[in-house]
């Protein structure tokens, strides 16, 4: 199951589920996160996608863990921006594939996918289940990726899927302006590093051990 979290970003949205329909994908959820910008209403979604309004701003990382805790019997779940634009057909296939029940597949994105855990993402279900999480507990934006580069260095089960291509159409690659998104997404920058500082110490070790066992 894909997951699209947006917030502040009505056209931005509309645009990356346009690219989706003409890829075609799997089903997914486009997460409204607190935003009731009239402009949602006019979304179209690709077959099977549907629309989740939540009524208060979670930050992506509570989106996924609220995705998880809401569903968690999907066998895979995918995450995918709202500023990105997807450029293979049937993109998900190989991801999904590559990701398997207990790993990690990224594709590449224009950008830093080859060396980041960036692009659109499918995350084995058996090992978010085993993690306990989509995101660690107490990231708000960012640093979450750096989690699972951790995790999946630890664990070898990060395959990167360069075939794959989801282009990031972000402010710090040069191809979008600065918005309110990013702005409200980069508060947090600080107080996240200090939190990741604090999960390589004590959460991030007991989740490598946890999903280990689901890798034997």
């Amino acid at each position: 199951m894909w997951v699209l979290p947006t917030f502040g970003r009505p056209r931005r949205c509309r645009e990356a589920l346009s690219s989706i329909n003409s890829a075609g994908s799997s089903p997914g959820l486009v997460m409204i996160d607190g935003d009731y910008n009239p402009l949602y209403e006019d979304l179209v979604l690709p077959p099977g996608w549907k629309i989740v309004r939540l009524p208060v701003n979670l930050g992506v990382c509570g989106v996924f863990n609220h995705v998880l805790a809401t569903w968690p019997d999907e066998p895979w779940y995918g995450f995918i921006s709202d500023d990105s634009i997807v450029r293979t057909s049937v993109f998900d296939q190989p991801l999904i594939t590559a990701a398997g029940q207990a790993g990690f597949a990224n594709s590449a994105d224009g950008w830093q996918a080859q060396v980041r855990m960036h692009g659109a993402v499918v995350f084995g279900g058996d090992l978010l289940r085993a993690l306990g999480w989509w995101a660690p507990p107490g990231l708000v934006h960012c640093f979450v990726d750096d989690a699972w580069e951790h995790i999946g260095r630890a664990l070898g089960n990060w395959v990167h899927v360069p075939q794959v291509m989801v282009e990031h159409v972000h402010y710090w690659n040069g191809k979008s302006a600065m918005d309110a998104t990013y702005h409200k997404a980069y508060v947090s920058f600080e107080s996240d590093r200090a939190k990741f500082t604090e999960l390589l110490e004590n959460d991030l070790p007991a989740a490598v051990a946890r999903a280990r066992k689901v890798l034997e």
